[in-house]
């Protein structure tokens, strides 16, 4: 079988795929990169196998398996394939390795998933799946099934059961779907808190109409490729990164007010938009890479009779945001 039609891409030591080394697999879509799949990396890890040093690869796909099996009806998401990738490096495993999911990968077999494709580009030592993975044509591979090819081959297959939280007082698994939800509905606080991490939207800084630069709040326009899950219309406090840097490094983070909206006081409703305004600055950023962090909603979008009344709300805007940094350290 050749799968020369699905060539992947790996994120990490390369030597770890084209020396084929042993590693320790795991498979999913990882969107968010949240703390149930941080759970997984951590149950790996606690494997003796860990102090061996054998590299833990976590296989992924791209586009969504839920784009290619619902066509016209475009998963939102929590991570772009390349944040994904890094933040996964970033928990501490040391390959990702990015399946292109079309429709010659889609119709492999779960047999020939196991005996076929994996053993095509891996030596595993160990494998671990999470508790809802499927694969294979008509996703009939499980657990059940990549079990029997581990012990066919000797290789230990284990199932990590799902990781559960308290959320608004119940009792559920930590899923991206559920995170997706809160993102939608503007609760940063408890997406973050299942998260592990802040959500952020990556995108370039672009030009906009200058008018908030004309009324005294100058703005960063950013202008994103992904089809990000957006947060609920309306301002946030919120954290920007400008050139953002790897994941285990420091980020220096401005704190800003940020519209995600049509902008109704200026009569453009037909495009969303998502902007902010900087606190005390007023580099030239155009063109250059960003993330946004949307922290906490302070209001919904509105329409304003006039400039000024425009104004007055900003300036109350950024007021309640300074209040929140004070109480929320920005770079906590």
């Amino acid at each position: 079988m050749s799968f020369e039609q699905s060539t992947p891409y790996f994120f990490g030591d390369n030597k770890i795929l084209h020396e084929k080394k042993p590693v320790r697999l795991s498979f999913g879509n990882f969107d968010g990169v949240h703390r149930g799949h941080q759970h997984l990396i951590n149950t790996i890890k606690s494997n003796p196998c860990f102090k061996q040093n054998i590299p833990i690869v976590f296989v992924t796909f791209e586009p969504h398996t839920y784009d290619y099996f619902h066509p016209g009806d475009r998963k939102s998401l929590i991570t772009g394939i390349d944040d994904k990738a890094n933040l996964l490096l970033h928990y501490g495993i040391q390959g990702v390795f990015i399946q292109k999911f079309d429709n010659h990968f889609a119709n492999i077999s779960a047999d020939d998933f196991c005996y076929k494709w994996l053993t095509h580009y891996f030596e595993p030592k160990d494998i671990t799946l999470g508790h809802d993975f499927r694969y294979g044509k008509m996703r009939l591979g499980n657990f059940e099934h990549m079990k029997k090819f581990g012990e066919i081959l000797n290789i230990p297959v284990q199932q990590v059961q799902p990781l559960k939280e308290v959320i608004l007082g119940h009792s559920e698994i930590v899923s991206s779907s559920q995170i997706r939800q809160l993102i939608s509905q503007g609760e940063m606080f408890l997406a973050n808190k299942l998260l592990g991490h802040h959500f952020f939207m990556s995108g370039i800084i672009t030009k906009g109409n200058q008018l908030g630069r004309q009324i005294g709040f100058p703005t960063a326009n950013l202008k994103w490729e992904i089809n990000y899950i957006l947060p609920k219309k309306g301002v946030y406090c919120c954290l920007v990164e400008i050139e953002p840097t790897n994941f285990s490094d420091q980020p220096k983070l401005l704190p800003a007010v940020m519209n995600c909206g049509f902008r109704p006081s200026l009569g453009q409703e037909s495009k969303l938009q998502i902007e902010a305004h900087i606190f005390n600055f007023d580099e030239n950023i155009y063109n250059k890479k960003a993330r946004f962090y949307p922290l906490h909603y302070l209001r919904s979008e509105e329409r304003f009779q006039n400039l000024s009344a425009l104004k007055e709300q900003i300036s109350k805007d950024i007021s309640n945001a300074n209040n929140y940094f004070i109480l929320n350290k920005p770079n906590d």
